[in-house]
């Protein structure tokens, strides 16, 4: 009974505040809130049907959607297109909560899995071209800084649901957590600094070389021999390399051998993640991650970039839909959606995220390639591949 009297009197109060603000009163005035409301609640861990829900993080994820819907009216998208946005939110988050249900009986059928894996290669590929925007107004220092704070803080509610469903608090993961920052805020870095100059297609081709070059990771520091297809893999990448650059390496800017060298930190970035995953918690290691991302970038960025609000306040979309849609929430589905769909499905499903950014560099920024390059390219993809589709080697029984 109690919450229902104060749940009245703060909507009371609330629709005081925008009456008092217009100095006049009309039936219609709270209809613009409803869904922004109803978004920060569920974004903030709480149950549709009520139940459960958590102060905290519904309190800390206004600001991501006070945010969002300060850039909305900057872009000055129409009311209609307003709704459609935070529908498309509240609509993820009703994924999620379902997804992460301790009393969750049915299994998500294949095609729902194979569905959603599908939508995050396309947000990963859609996150490229707003990666590289970004660029045109703020260093890749603050960039990857931002993105890490807003992906931690929109990521607070699910670590605290799993943190209540799984109990304690993993140190090892903790640990785990900090070196995979460290490892991302280092290959971020180099692939935003690389994206200043380096073409949207080369970027996520480039950046997709992490999948060939981790085998060989794997075989260095925990002794797991690659195979033949892995091998082969290899050559043929470094083949549509060769094609990609029409012919001759000299042909690569200084910002595709950056992003070149990000896949060797990329690859120790999945290595350490893979190592992460056994612990469980994947929530746990994804939030102290971003937040070790933030901690360390904003900093270097106040040292050694220009800092400037309104440049900031201009990159907001796209460190909004990095920060939060490409990181958080996409991070969140996939530590769901993986238990109902095969490994090596989800990852030849998410290996097409590089054709989307392909393709957006085509459409959105009038990126063409010649025959040879995109041969090439098309090379690297069937590469990448390859070591998707291997069969893990097993090793030998001794007597």
């Amino acid at each position: 009974m109690l919450s229902f009297v104060m749940s009245g009197s703060l909507s009371a109060f609330g629709g005081l505040l925008p009456a008092g603000s217009a100095s006049r009163a009309a039936q219609i005035m709270g209809d613009a809130y409803l869904l922004p409301t109803l978004a920060v609640v569920m974004l903030g861990g709480t149950h549709l049907l009520g139940e459960h829900g958590s102060y905290v993080g519904t309190v800390a994820d206004v600001i991501p959607i006070t945010l969002l819907k300060s850039i909305i009216s900057v872009v000055q998208i129409e009311e209609a297109g307003r709704q459609l946005i935070f529908s498309a939110v509240i609509f993820i988050m009703l994924l999620i909560l379902r997804m992460t249900e301790s009393s969750l009986i049915l299994p998500m059928p294949r095609r729902v899995a194979n569905l959603l894996v599908f939508l995050a290669a396309f947000l990963w590929g859609l996150s490229f071209y707003f990666q590289k925007e970004a660029m045109s107004h703020i260093g890749p220092l603050l960039f990857t800084g931002i993105r890490g704070a807003i992906a931690a803080l929109a990521l607070l509610p699910f670590v605290w649901r799993e943190y209540r469903q799984t109990g304690g608090e993993n140190r090892a993961i903790t640990r785990f957590g900090i070196l995979g920052g460290a490892l991302f805020l280092v290959a971020g870095g180099l692939q935003q600094a690389g994206m200043i100059t380096a073409t949207l297609t080369n970027t996520a081709f480039l950046t997709a070389l992490y999948v060939v070059v981790t085998p060989f990771l794997l075989w260095l520091l925990r002794g797991e021999q690659p195979g033949l297809t892995v091998w082969l893999s290899a050559a043929v990448a470094f083949f549509g390399i060769w094609l990609l650059g029409g012919g001759t390496l000299m042909a690569f800017s200084s910002g595709d051998m950056l992003i070149a060298a990000s896949s060797l930190f990329w690859s120790l970035f999945m290595v350490v993640t893979s190592a992460s995953s056994k612990l469980g918690k994947p929530l746990h290691y994804t939030f102290v991650q971003f937040a070790t991302v933030a901690a360390l970038a904003l900093p270097l960025a106040a040292t050694f970039e220009v800092v400037s609000g309104s440049a900031i306040m201009t990159a907001a979309p796209s460190l909004l839909f990095v920060g939060v849609i490409a990181s958080a929430i996409t991070y969140a589905l996939m530590a769901n959606v993986v238990r109902y769909i095969e490994a090596s499905r989800a990852a030849v499903l998410l290996s097409t995220e590089v054709l989307f950014a392909a393709a957006l560099g085509y459409a959105l920024l009038g990126e063409r390639l010649g025959a040879v390059n995109w041969l090439g390219a098309a090379i690297v993809f069937v590469a990448v591949l390859m070591v998707q589709l291997a069969k893990p080697r097993t090793k030998e029984k001794t007597a």
